[in-house]
């Protein structure tokens, strides 16, 4: 009767053990299989970052922060929708460059994993406006052109008095044509005077 109490007891402390080891195992293998983004990914939006397991996860313990390329923080609510998957909404402005998704989750068994996921974060930037859109000016520009005055053209100043033009000079020959007419005209008057005071005629 020991010696069966004995074995029985024996038997039980074995699968108690053989329960322990292949438990450990079963913590051991709990490890990431995928993520968005991966590893070493550029990606130009990030609205959700989703971790997958090999097993599923306990709902408690689990953390994710983001640290954007200019080094800011950004702690992130974990959600399990399912039992092997922890997923995030990104709600905050990253800044562009080298990012980190830092992770830690609680293993079925109460073990703790955790670990970073390296990626660059460039977001798309909006194209500039063609050359020959850029050139064309708009119709406000237009009207403005139109109805602003250009200023007239400033008055130059001379450097010292401005002297009146001489006025031209009353050619010789006019007046030898006077002085001809003038004695002739003379002449005629003596001429008459004595006529008129010549007796009998």
């Amino acid at each position: 009767m020991l010696r069966s109490s004995s074995r029985a007891l024996g038997a039980l402390l074995t699968l108690v053990v053989a329960s322990l080891l292949a438990a450990a195992p079963a913590a051991a293998h709990t490890e990431l299989t995928g993520s968005s983004p991966e590893e070493g990914a550029t990606v130009d939006t990030l609205d959700e970052v989703r971790l997958e397991f090999s097993s599923t996860l306990l709902e408690i313990g689990a953390e994710m922060t983001l640290v954007d390329g200019a080094g800011a923080e950004h702690v992130l609510v974990p959600e399990m929708p399912e039992p092997m998957v922890v997923t995030a909404a990104v709600e905050q402005d990253l800044a562009a460059g080298p990012a980190e998704l830092q992770w830690r989750i609680v293993a079925e068994d109460g073990h703790p994993i955790e670990g970073t996921i390296a990626f660059e974060y460039a977001p798309a930037v909006a194209p500039e406006p063609s050359a020959s859109a850029s050139a064309e000016p708009s119709p406000s520009a237009t009207a403005s052109a139109v109805a602003t005055p250009q200023p007239s053209a400033s008055p130059v100043l001379l450097d010292g008095p401005v002297e009146a033009e001489p006025e031209p000079a009353t050619p010789t020959w006019l007046w030898i044509v006077l002085g001809v007419a003038a004695v002739g005209a003379g002449a005629t008057a003596v001429v008459l005077v004595m006529r008129r005071g010549t007796p009998g005629e």
